[in-house]
């Protein structure tokens, strides 16, 4: 099965139904599962998850959840709080992923760390005339979210907290943010958005490079690997401590 969460630059062209139906025609064109979630038209995209062999994936909307209004973020909440709650008690032994745009750490451009000198001066001249910030985990709302999705994982094990945004590849283990077991980001599908990272105390991985990350959840465990187009091979892989 594939799965799609929508991100700040979907809502931003306000094309969340032209992609649902891209990628529904996409799943029929080519006979392949896929979904883009959360999201039914017409209806608010509260968290949403689908249960796997030995995992539970949960999907959230985190642009909608960014710029919702107090009353919308907090059923956002709940029913993630409630999610969690009922896999937790039917799965208890099940590997629990969050899927959704904005990562809730990040040692990136999007956590105020720029590596590159010319990502600094764009970023720094839209702050000047933007609100650019907004879509930063140092904005004010922004750090908000963060403080109540952590607050929220952080009642439950087992949980790894998996975004893009950040054109990039991270692994943070026991993230700073008191949240999920583990935060990952890994947005470098492009080579021409690739952007730099840094390391934090908590950093297991972190790389900038196009590529993507998979994790193999076994009976042994659940085991981490990136990929980056420089190599055969994983360039990376190591079990992860849940």
């Amino acid at each position: 099965d594939l799965y799609f969460v929508p991100g700040n630059h979907d809502w931003y062209a306000s094309e969340l139904d032209g992609q649902a139906a891209h990628i529904a025609a996409y799943a029929e064109q080519h006979g392949v599962s896929t979904r883009f979630e959360p999201y039914e038209i017409g209806q608010d995209p509260l968290p949403e998850s689908a249960q796997l062999n030995g995992a539970t994936l949960i999907f959230l909307d985190s642009e909608w959840t960014l710029v919702a209004s107090e009353e919308n973020r907090k059923r956002v909440l709940e029913t993630l709080d409630i999610e969690l709650a009922r896999i937790n008690k039917e799965h208890p032994d099940h590997l629990i992923v969050v899927n959704a745009h904005h990562p809730l750490e990040t040692w990136g451009p999007h956590g105020g760390h720029l590596a590159e000198f010319s990502y600094w001066l764009i970023m720094n001249t839209l702050y000047l005339f933007t609100e650019a910030d907004a879509e930063d985990t140092f904005g004010e709302g922004y750090a908000k979210m963060i403080e109540q999705l952590s607050a929220v994982f952080a009642k439950y094990d087992n949980v790894i907290y998996a975004a893009g945004h950040d054109h990039n590849l991270q692994v943070m283990h026991e993230p700073s943010s008191g949240g999920p077991d583990y935060n990952i980001v890994s947005g470098a599908g492009n080579s021409n958005k690739v952007s730099g990272v840094w390391h934090g105390e908590n950093t297991r991985f972190a790389f900038s490079r196009e590529g993507f990350v998979e994790l193999n959840v076994t009976a042994k465990g659940t085991y981490f690997q990136a990929f980056d187009i420089d190599h055969e091979g994983a360039r990376a892989g190591f079990w992860l401590s849940l």
